[in-house]
């Protein structure tokens, strides 16, 4: 397996989930029933991790195969006050990722709802497919946290940047489009906003040198997301 192949991967990515969702929806359909729809829905963040986790884990045999899982993770931060305040960084950029989301949906998905007509546009988050458990919730923002930065942030762009020669600023640009395709099914204006978060959370990976920070951001995102979804609802 080859960096190709990693680059394939992830650019098909949306596809291929797109493909195993609908594939497993018709078969919860036929087995059960009138209850497919709802059990579908319950299942669905759990679907999601375990796609993620098994792309994540040939995305890390690629890394260590071609060399470059030091480049992506950096070294293990010290505790020092840089340390901290990098942390305190981060935690705060996950915090403005996510006012910065709201305040853009809200003039965002009127705009396209004349566009598309509702159609594809939904709410910033599908609270439907949550874990109604707080401690699975968490546990799984942070697992999704973790696998999304070191695929989208981590390899992506050092892969683009080491092995592509591409430039910092178009290592980070692609891999934010990217970032904001594998984000269609929470609807199309998603697809807009974590192209605007993969920038921030790419630049801080960049600032830093290290995979640990925007992993920290992130999952300070999705956990707001989680505790404070029903205020930043589409109307």
């Amino acid at each position: 397996m080859g960096i190709t192949f990693g680059l394939a991967l992830i650019i098909s990515y949306p596809l291929v989930v797109a493909f195993l969702f609908a594939t497993i929806y018709i078969l919860y359909q036929l087995i059960y029933a009138e209850d497919g729809v709802i059990v579908f829905q319950r299942h669905q963040s759990y679907l999601y991790v375990f796609f993620l986790f098994i792309v994540s884990l040939l995305i890390l045999l690629i890394s260590i195969h071609i060399d470059i899982i030091n480049d992506i993770l950096g070294a293990l931060p010290e505790i020092h006050i840089y340390t901290l305040l990098l942390t305190g960084l981060s935690i705060f950029t996950g915090y403005f990722t996510y006012n910065s989301e709201c305040k853009i949906s809200a003039y965002l998905i009127p705009f396209l709802k004349k566009i598309f007509h509702e159609r594809g546009v939904k709410g910033l988050v599908r609270t439907d497919s949550f874990p109604k458990s707080r401690f699975v919730w968490i546990a799984l923002s942070i697992i999704i946290s973790v696998l999304e930065e070191f695929i989208w942030r981590g390899f992506l762009i050092t892969a683009l940047v080491d092995e592509f020669q591409f430039s910092l600023l178009n290592g980070l640009l692609v891999s934010s489009f990217l970032f904001g395709i594998n984000h269609y099914y929470f609807g199309i204006q998603n697809v807009l906003l974590k192209m605007i978060s993969g920038f921030i959370w790419g630049s801080l990976y960049l600032q830093t040198l290290n995979i640990v920070y925007p992993m920290i951001a992130h999952t300070v995102f999705n956990i707001i997301v989680y505790r404070r979804s029903i205020s930043c609802k589409s109307t």
